[in-house]
C-alpha cells in the first residue's frame, strides 16, 4: 500500500506476514526436534532454533493452545514463547518500553491514517495501517524510508504491544517530496502484547497508536513520531 502525490521508487520486500518467518539455526539447526519442528508448525511460528536450554520455539501471538501442546509433548527439551512473551505466561516478564518520547521535524509531518472501522489480525500477520509523510517545509525534500512501525498504548499511555509481528516491507524506499506533498506508507503493528498482566494478544477494545517513520539522508537518521492516533481492535 503506497498513494503519493510526489514520486516514489518501488523497492523489492515480502509482506508482513506474507512469508515465512525467520528461522534461527545452528550447525543444520542443532538437532532433529527443530528440523521436525519447522516443518510441523510452517505457518503458525515466528522462529525455531537450537538453544542452550533447548530448542527455542516462539510461537504466533494466538497460538497458546499449540504452546501448550507442544509442552505437554516436548516438556524441557523446548524453551517456548508465544508472541512476545515468555510461555507459560506465570514465568514471562513484562517486556514494554517506555512510550516513545516525541519526535518532531519541521519540515515533514507523520500522521496515522484513520482507520475507518475496526482492525485485527491473526496468526503471524501484523495489523496494516497507513501513516501520511508530508512536506511541510519550503522548499523540496529527498530522503531515503520505509514502512513505518507503530506502538500500541492503553487509553492511559502506556505501551501494551510495539513493532510489527513479522518482517517489514519496502526497506530503503527513496521518496521526493515538493512542498505541499505526501505520502501514504504502510504503517504496521502487533496484536502481540508485552504486558503478561493482559495475556498473550491485545483483547478486544479501544486503543491508542503512535507510528514512527525513518528518515535517512545526507548521512543522518532521523526518527520521527506521529500523534497517538485512536484505534479499535477486534469485535
Amino acid at each position: 500500500m503506497v498513494a503519493a502525490c510526489g514520486s516514489v521508487s518501488p523497492a523489492a520486500g515480502p509482506p508482513v506476514g506474507g512469508e515465512p518467518t525467520t528461522t534461527l539455526a545452528g550447525e543444520g539447526l542443532g538437532s532433529e526436534l527443530a528440523d521436525s519442528l519447522v516443518q510441523e508448525l510452517d505457518g503458525r511460528f515466528l522462529s525455531i532454533g537450537a538453544g542452550v536450554d533447548g530448542v527455542e520455539v516462539v510461537l504466533a501471538p494466538d497460538e497458546e493452545a499449540l504452546a501448550a501442546e507442544l509442552l505437554a509433548r516436548h516438556g524441557e527439551e523446548v524453551v517456548l514463547s508465544v508472541g512476545r512473551l515468555r510461555y507459560p505466561l506465570a514465568e514471562a516478564a513484562n517486556v514494554c518500553p517506555e512510550p516513545p518520547a516525541e519526535r518532531s521535524d519541521p519540515d515533514l509531518s507523520v500522521a496515522v491514517v484513520p482507520p475507518t472501522g475496526s482492525i485485527s489480525a491473526s496468526g503471524i500477520e501484523s495489523l496494516e495501517l497507513g501513516v501520511a509523510v508530508t512536506n511541510v517545509g519550503e522548499g523540496p525534500l529527498a530522503f531515503t524510508t520505509g514502512s513505518a512501525l507503530g506502538t500500541i498504548l492503553d487509553p492511559s499511555g502506556n505501551v501494551v504491544s510495539h513493532g510489527a509481528t513479522a518482517g517489514l516491507a519496502l526497506p530503503g524506499l527513496p521518496v521526493d517530496l515538493a512542498p505541499g506533498d505526501s505520502i501514504e506508507l504502510p504503517l504496521y503493528a502487533s496484536m502481540a502484547s508485552c504486558d503478561p498482566e493482559i495475556g498473550f494478544m491485545l483483547p478486544p477494545g479501544d486503543y491508542l497508536i503512535v507510528a514512527e517513520v525513518v528518515r535517512s539522508g545526507d548521512g543522518k537518521v532521523v526518527r520521527i513520531q506521529s500523534a497517538p492516533e485512536p484505534i479499535r481492535i477486534g469485535g
